[in-house]
């Protein structure tokens, strides 16, 4: 790898790479902030490095810039306020060449530089979108041009947050949504009103999702997976599934400390089985390929419980699915849980309700329905 030739990049509270994502038009920096501008998304703030492929950029802008050699077949243009580059090959963990994007080689600058944490990315609105029809850069969606590029620009920044070990945050990710469901004219209507009171008084982002009894208990669970799928496509979002029988006792702060880090998150119940009540699913490909195999399953596996279809498929998990396990105060069961984990303070409460209605639901909805259906 060829040596710079000054290299000064001064400390500073975060690091923030610009694209041109949607999401470039809420950012607002702050005091601190070192902000390095890709292509067109330099000329949105007052940038302290700009990288381009485009040199006409760079001339807009009216910056002296050097070329980066990044390979034989492909140049960037960089200027930075302090000091100038003569030369940057970028280099896998193999050490062979790769084509650098110009977010490969923002993110290769920082690492090298041993800048690893409190690096912000934002106008990265495609990176690890579930739906490749609506991957966006440049405010642009990947029908415009080859999906192929989109990818390998989210290979690469993967590549490079994997071989400098950085830590990053994006500014794209929607605020967690809090979901529930309960079915209509049954007890857990009356129950669900004590969560959405916890969500109130935290403040916490939520929806509701009424639903028809299907008949027994355990065929209402099943439609579980069913809301969350529709919920989290609905939303584009982060999604935590918290049961209607449930209170939220404290700010549940784990879930924005995973957001960025993991795809899936549950509490194993005595580290025995998954418990179904508290679920974080994350808005990307490897949750919704999960979350979606969970909504066949149960489909399918009608009249098997939905936590165990669940489990089901995370024996063993996906390689690729990037999995948390959550505390038991985060799936908190209000007497077995003190029994089991004394001393813990619950976040999440759950006071399955289940064990009173479940040889009652079909009398309360199912019947009704069934006999509503008769006098039509």
């Amino acid at each position: 790898m060829e040596s710079f030739k000054k290299l000064e990049i001064p400390k500073a509270k975060r690091y923030v790479i610009l694209g041109k994502g949607p999401s470039l038009d809420g950012y607002r920096p702050r005091d601190g902030d070192y902000l390095i501008g890709l292509n067109e998304a330099a000329m949105h703030f007052p940038v302290k490095m700009c990288v381009a492929n485009d040199s006409n950029i760079i001339k807009r802008l009216n910056l002296n810039s050097e070329i980066i050699k990044v390979s034989p077949q492909h140049n960037c243009h960089l200027w930075n306020s302090n000091s100038y580059y003569v030369e940057w090959e970028g280099i896998d963990p193999s050490g062979n060449l790769f084509e650098l994007f110009t977010a490969g080689i923002a993110l290769s600058i920082l690492g090298y530089m041993g800048i690893k944490h409190n690096i912000l990315l934002v106008g990265f609105d495609g990176y690890d979108y579930v739906d490749p029809q609506k991957k966006i850069y440049s405010k642009k969606v990947t029908s415009d041009r080859p999906h192929k590029n989109y990818d390998k620009v989210n290979q690469q920044i993967n590549k490079v947050i994997s071989h400098y070990n950085l830590k990053l945050k994006f500014f794209h990710r929607k605020p967690i949504r809090y979901i529930s469901a309960y079915t209509v004219e049954t007890s857990y209507a009356e129950q669900i009103k004590n969560l959405i009171d916890s969500f109130q008084e935290l403040k916490l982002p939520y929806q509701i999702y009424p639903y028809e009894c299907s008949g027994s208990w355990v065929l209402n669970c099943g439609q579980k997976p069913h809301i969350i799928y529709q919920a989290i496509h609905e939303y584009e979002g982060p999604i935590v599934w918290i049961d209607a029988d449930a209170i939220v006792r404290k700010d549940p702060s784990i879930f924005r400390e995973i957001v960025n880090t993991c795809d899936f998150a549950y509490h194993k119940i005595r580290n025995a089985h998954l418990g179904s009540g508290t679920l974080f699913f994350n808005y990307t490909k490897e949750s919704i390929k999960l979350l979606t195999q969970w909504k066949e399953g149960c489909k399918a596996r009608s009249h098997d419980w939905d936590q165990g279809v669940l489990e089901s498929f995370l024996r063993p998990p996906s390689r690729s699915l990037r999995i948390c396990r959550l505390p038991p105060a985060y799936c908190f069961i209000y007497d077995l849980s003190r029994q089991f984990h004394p001393g813990t303070e619950p976040i999440i409460e759950h006071f399955q309700h289940s064990r009173v209605v479940k040889n009652i639901i079909p009398h309360q909805g199912y019947l009704k329905k069934r006999a509503k259906k008769r006098h039509s």
